[in-house]
């Protein structure tokens, strides 16, 4: 066979292989899907429930995960405010409008909850459920459709929904 030909084929074969492994790797990795922990061992699994969704209020500085650890990644969301005296000031930029990114909400924000670990979780100091929340219509928060907060920092509200 000629020379030329048969590296031809393959560098074709290895390009082929290398892409049909990296296909893989990717799949694999997007099927993926953490397992929750508990913050006092690695091995045991937290149990999530749906519930019917309720809203809370932060009461604290609450950091926004990406599961129900401390473990787990923080979560990024852009604040947005009409507040041009805020440029300048704790991160804040403002342009044609004001925002900053954040990985923690303030007292008095407004969450939506939809699943909670079913025991109660150990924290430091504290015992409560982790929560799994999304920010409801109108918030002045830009973040993923769903994550974790710690629920020693919320408390339930009577909140309704603007229409």
């Amino acid at each position: 066979m000629n020379k030329k030909l048969y590296l031809t084929i393959i560098f074709f074969l290895s390009l082929s292989l290398s892409f049909c492994g990296k296909e893989k790797a990717k799949k694999d990795k997007i099927d993926e899907t953490p397992t929750p922990k508990t913050e006092n061992s690695s091995s045991s699994e937290l149990e999530v429930e749906k519930v019917t969704p309720f809203y809370v209020k932060v009461n604290d500085s609450l950091i926004i995960r990406s599961g129900p650890s401390t473990n787990s990644n923080k979560v990024s969301c852009n604040q947005f405010s009409g507040d041009y005296s805020l440029d300048g000031k704790n991160g804040w930029s403002c342009g044609s409008g004001c925002n900053r990114e954040v990985t923690a909400f303030s007292p008095g924000d407004i969450l939506q909850i939809h699943e909670q670990t079913k025991k109660e979780v150990n924290v430091g100091k504290w015992t409560a459920r982790w929560y799994k929340a999304k920010l409801p219509d109108g918030s002045n928060y830009s973040c993923p459709d769903f994550f974790w907060v710690y629920g020693k920092f919320v408390v339930k509200t009577n909140y309704i929904p603007p229409k």
